[in-house]
């Protein structure tokens, strides 16, 4: 399943969401990036984007967040919500398409790789669609008790391939 990177030029943090180095968490900073921070704000924050759906999309749609955080334990909420348009349909969507929710759990040690998949409605989608997003952190939901700072280091579109 080929994955495509949607956080670029186009993703605009809300309030809240921090632009944070590398060189403030890392040991070594040896490749030194941005990340976005995610506090726990005890309310819903995200980021938003737009990205464009490969000519080669055949199904199994998903959005993978990489994310990792200081904390070893709790669990973090993240949302996704979307609209996927059409070449000649509105970029001025007045609700979201869909809305999709996943609950994850800290990796155990500090700062270690997790991958949080949300899956969506695979026929939402069709090749060349621009699909507009938010993906969130829900502080406002009880499950969500991480106590400290998630940070993102992606987040990915994933499909199956037209054969």
């Amino acid at each position: 399943m080929p994955h495509i990177p949607i956080l670029g030029h186009t993703t605009r943090p809300a309030d809240g969401v921090a632009i944070v180095p590398t060189e403030l968490v890392d040991t070594t900073d040896l490749y030194p990036r941005l990340l976005y921070g995610f506090p726990d704000s005890g309310t819903k924050i995200g980021i938003s984007g737009a990205f464009r759906v490969p000519d080669d999309y055949d199904g199994g749609a998903a959005i993978v967040v990489v994310w990792r955080t200081a904390e070893t334990s709790g669990d973090v909420v993240f949302d996704v919500d979307y609209t996927a348009v059409a070449e000649g349909e509105s970029l001025d969507p007045s609700s979201h398409q869909e809305s999709v929710s996943e609950t994850d759990s800290a990796p155990g040690t500090a700062h270690l790789r997790a991958d949080t998949t949300l899956a969506l409605t695979a026929s939402n989608f069709a090749p060349g669609d621009v699909v507009l997003f938010t993906v969130s952190r829900d502080g406002a939901d009880a499950a969500d008790d991480l106590a400290g700072v998630v940070l993102l280091e992606g987040v990915y579109f994933s499909y199956t391939v037209a054969s």
